[in-house]
């Protein structure tokens, strides 16, 4: 005989899963960042860890409270419908349903924009439907095979993308090369002056200070140590 379908597992797998999804979503996150330029303050990473090990208690109640408000629900309609052998597929349409209210309501009243909300509302089924599909089955030690394999997916996704990056199979951000080749064109800075350069060497300054400079960041990245040229008063 099959093993009936227990919705206490179902809460606890699918919150399980939640918590997993969210690490997954960090490390993919801090992958990222790696690709992009640095921010002009280095961040201190040890406040930032320290600040998401601190919020995962909320995390864990967030799922928790999705879980209970939809897919434990999404299950039980699945289940009423097409009976505890559906097929998988019945699922993820009633995750759909029962997010639709809520997320087409808030969008309603904050008067946002159709796109970003039905992205919004398809990637909540999709997280949502995973964490049902993958709770759903009525396996003995399922809640322990999760947490085996879902924590070995977020350490090996880690592990390959830190592998990645050292190997230059990511595209880790560099630092623009400045050269002969690169110079020319059109330079802004962050209060709209311009620098535009051309080929034959000439310059033409718009916008910038009284005493241009030239600088040159040395040491770590992101170390905040630089060297500055400033042009010589009445020189050429």
């Amino acid at each position: 005989m099959r093993q009936k379908r227990s919705y206490g597992r179902i809460l606890l797998v699918s919150t399980l899963v939640g918590n997993l999804e969210v690490a997954l979503a960090v490390v993919v996150a801090l992958l990222y960042v790696q690709t992009q330029p640095p921010p002009d303050e280095r961040p201190d990473y040890a406040a930032v860890a320290a600040a998401v090990f601190s919020a995962w208690p909320l995390v864990a109640v967030i799922a928790f409270l999705l879980t209970v408000v939809f897919v434990l629900p999404a299950v039980a309609l699945a289940d009423l419908l097409g009976g505890r052998e559906a097929p998988w597929w019945v699922v993820p349409p009633m995750a759909a349903a029962l997010l639709a209210p809520p997320v087409l309501g808030f969008a309603a009243y904050n008067d946002a924009q159709t796109r970003p909300t039905l992205i919004f509302w398809a990637s909540a089924t999709v997280s949502l439907s995973v964490g049902a599909l993958i709770a759903r089955p009525r396996h003995p030690g399922l809640l322990r095979r999760v947490a085996l394999w879902g924590t070995a997916v977020v350490a090996g996704t880690g592990l390959l993308g830190a592998l990645g990056l050292t190997a230059g199979l990511l595209p880790a951000y560099e630092p623009p090369a400045i050269g002969p080749k690169t110079m020319p064109g059109s330079w802004v800075d962050h209060t709209g002056g311009t620098l535009v350069f051309t080929s034959d060497g000439r310059v033409t300054a718009s916008g910038v200070g009284r005493q241009p400079r030239i600088q040159q960041e040395v040491g770590d990245p992101g170390s905040g140590e630089f060297y500055r040229l400033r042009k010589a008063s009445g020189g050429s």
